[in-house]
């Protein structure tokens, strides 16, 4: 009975209706990366061979804030008629007070004011959370710029990891 279940839901998901959006940022002048890019490339092949309705549009490379801001947002719209909704990221990402953001590619932060110039993790969820079922996948290296700045004591009460 289980194992009948079990091929049931497997069958449902593989007619379900599954999107991706997938980000891949290795351009960072403090510390580039050298898989990011390749990463979504693989996934992107892996996800199109598994059903997933996903064209070299939903691939992001090397993306600026304001272009992960808009795919993040037209993703959200597309994710409203998807029982499956994946969004991938690959690359930086850094923790303020207990807060996550992604780094576009080309972008660093050495003070807090320059938060404003990442994406918060909170709009990759919220992308995806439209959709019967989203899937959020983050592969970032946190190689914290603003660790040094946070030590030395500049920013009293809050913390990066």
């Amino acid at each position: 009975m289980r194992l009948l279940l079990i091929l049931l839901l497997t069958i449902n998901l593989l007619q379900a209706k599954k999107i991706a959006l997938l980000i891949g940022n290795s351009d960072y002048s403090f510390a580039p990366l050298t898989n990011p890019l390749n990463d979504v490339d693989g996934i992107y092949q892996t996800l199109k061979e598994i059903g997933f309705d996903i064209s070299q549009k939903d691939v992001l490379k090397n993306a600026s804030q304001s272009k992960m801001q808009k795919a993040l947002a037209n993703f959200s719209q597309r994710a409203k008629d998807a029982e499956i909704a994946l969004v991938y990221f690959s690359g930086h990402g850094i923790q303020v007070n207990n807060k996550n953001y992604m780094f576009p590619a080309r972008t660093t932060a050495t003070k807090p004011v320059d938060l404003f110039g990442l994406v918060d993790l909170d709009y990759f969820i919220q992308s995806a959370s439209s959709a019967k079922y989203g899937i959020i996948l983050v592969d970032a290296c946190r190689n914290n710029p603003l660790v040094k700045y946070f030590q030395n004591g500049r920013h009293k009460g809050s913390n990066a990891k």
